[in-house]
């Protein structure tokens, strides 16, 4: 099995990355810098890690390209990237806004 996984340098990504990776899979692990997810895929058997910002249809286009031909073919993709809405409202906890107040590139960059 060979898995694409976005967001795969922290969190919930990184606990899928990882649970894949000791049951057998092949995983490419993804982060905004590349950097960061070579070094965190380093940890994982067989892992590899690319620089892949979900934003940017090149970078999305690059990655799975990279992805593709580093793991011979995709199988599977936890497309769990995404940022949550503490980076657009660092108080959303104790003072929420409505999705309708948040700046629209704020929320264009959570969805």
């Amino acid at each position: 099995m060979r898995v694409l996984v976005t967001g795969g340098t922290s969190g919930l990504g990184l606990a899928m990355a990882s649970a894949l990776a000791a049951a057998g899979a092949t995983v490419a692990l993804t982060g905004r810098s590349g950097q960061r997810a070579s070094s965190v895929a380093a940890e994982l058997p067989g892992a590899v890690g690319i620089g892949l910002d979900v934003r940017d249809e090149s970078s999305v286009t690059g990655a799975v390209d990279q992805a593709w031909s580093r793991l011979g073919g995709i199988d599977m993709l936890v497309n769990n990237a995404g940022i949550g809405m503490r980076t657009v409202n660092p108080r959303f906890m104790t003072q929420p806004r409505g999705f309708w107040e948040v700046p629209v590139g704020g929320f264009r960059a959570v969805i």
